[in-house]
């Protein structure tokens, strides 16, 4: 078992053209010339790297990203949204089905609330790294987050990376009260 880098969360995976264009309302923000917006989805497989830290420990995994767009203008990611299957949650640092399970049971509540989604509701360009703000959806408590990450524009897709920490609290997630 390989332990990915010391991300809290990342999202890694590079997308592709969308078949379908993404709504209207997710295409207008910051959007200078819609006509030139182009809308990715990401891969199919694609997964984001989570690392929760404890006093004396940390413990780290994946959690796979079901479906999800950017939508981009000019170079500019100017909205998306991505959903995640928590029920998927898997514990890369050590074998032990029944804490995983604790994860996703006791902590996420995943039969209750299957599904978590992160909305971009707006992005600002440093000239280095792209800031982006949405809001983080996890069981059904909506709070609004931003952070730093550095944006990679091909022709056919785009490959964004970042690397940020949330406190868990702010969303309820807690495990044993």
């Amino acid at each position: 078992m390989q332990k990915p880098n010391d991300n809290i969360a990342t999202d890694t995976t590079p997308t592709q053209t969308a078949t379908t264009p993404a709504p209207a309302e997710e295409n207008t923000n910051n959007v200078a010339n819609p006509e030139n917006t182009k809308s990715y989805s990401v891969v199919q497989g694609s997964t984001i790297n989570w690392k929760a830290t404890k006093v004396g420990g940390e413990h780290f995994g994946t959690v796979p990203v079901t479906d999800g767009f950017l939508s981009v203008n000019d170079k500019k990611i100017v909205g998306g949204m991505f959903t995640l299957n928590m029920q998927g949650i898997e514990l890369l640092d050590i074998e032990n089905e029944k804490f995983e399970n604790e994860i996703k049971n006791d902590f996420y509540e995943a039969e209750k609330f299957p599904i978590s989604k992160f909305t971009i509701t707006k992005t600002e360009f440093d000239g280095v790294k792209t800031m982006i703000f949405g809001d983080l959806t996890i069981k059904d408590k909506t709070v609004a987050i931003q952070f730093p990450a550095t944006v990679q524009y091909e022709e056919n897709q785009v490959r964004a990376v970042a690397s940020f920490a949330i406190d868990r609290q702010l969303w309820g997630l807690t495990m044993w009260e």
